[in-house]
């Protein structure tokens, strides 16, 4: 039983040896840094998964985070109404325009695409987990060319204080389950999304989120550190936006949460 004991501890130590050894590749930054935008147009979400209202949690909780790096970003709401006025009223349909002739109907200077890919729900009697699967895109207003991109799956799971008593703690982790399944709020989840993606930040903990593979925006203009982390190597800046609030296509919205990263960057 002892050998069997060391063998596993062995092989779990080996495993985080190698987890901690993960080499993430840097990020590209050239075509961002030549481009320069100064505005953020960002479009409706498009809303893969089944869950109705999931774009919207993400549209309303995006623009924080990418003026808090410094860029100028155009109302959400006022972009979704505009669009829809052109005859752009589906995200598909967005998505799939010529981003050059979408910007130049707000003097854009980059448009950002996100994509909800997937969102399951799934309920363990003692809790209710989200996990959720999205992309992000920044084009150029002027090219159409990509300027940054990051795909992310956070998984989401309601906040539970532990009293000490086991009883009552199981009691309210169940009740708290039931209401999260039958009344979710997914708002913080969208929020944590958002700004590991654009800001690198840990809306839980203030924590740079970069030395795990994420590279968010550069520093905008209207920034303090506007073209400071242009001399790091690429996906290196030299340090991150103030901390966050606590509760952040190829082509082409409060409870109290805990979202964690589960998986992808790129």
């Amino acid at each position: 039983m002892a050998a069997l004991v060391r063998a596993v501890l062995a092989g779990v130590f080996a495993a985080s040896a190698m987890v901690g050894c993960v080499k993430h590749e840097p990020f590209d930054y050239t075509a961002f840094k030549e481009e320069n935008p100064r505005s953020v147009l960002v479009v409706p979400v498009m809303n893969n998964s089944p869950e109705v209202g999931a774009d919207d949690y993400f549209l309303a909780t995006i623009s924080v985070p990418i003026a808090e790096r410094g860029y100028y970003v155009f109302p959400v709401n006022l972009t979704r109404a505009l669009l829809a006025d052109a005859g752009l009223s589906d995200p598909g349909l967005v998505h799939e325009a010529d981003p050059v002739k979408v910007a130049r109907l707000f003097g854009a200077d980059s448009i950002l695409f996100i994509k909800i890919n997937n969102w399951q729900s799934q309920y363990l009697v003692l809790t209710t987990q989200v996990k959720v699967g999205f992309e992000y895109l920044l084009v150029s207003g002027k090219t159409g060319r990509p300027l940054w991109e990051s795909s992310r799956t956070l998984v989401y799971s309601p906040d539970t204080v532990a009293t000490g008593n086991v009883i009552a703690d199981l009691a309210v982790m169940a009740i708290q389950a039931a209401a999260t399944k039958l009344a979710p709020n997914y708002v913080p989840l969208a929020r944590q999304a958002n700004w590991q993606a654009i800001a690198a930040v840990d809306t839980e903990t203030g924590q740079d989120m970069r030395l795990q593979g994420l590279h968010p925006f550069l520093f905008g203009p209207r920034h303090p550190l506007y073209k400071t982390d242009w001399e790091a190597k690429k996906s290196e800046a030299s340090s991150s936006s103030r901390p966050a609030p606590r509760s952040g296509r190829s082509r082409r919205g409060s409870g109290r949460g805990s979202p964690q990263v589960s998986a992808d960057e790129n």
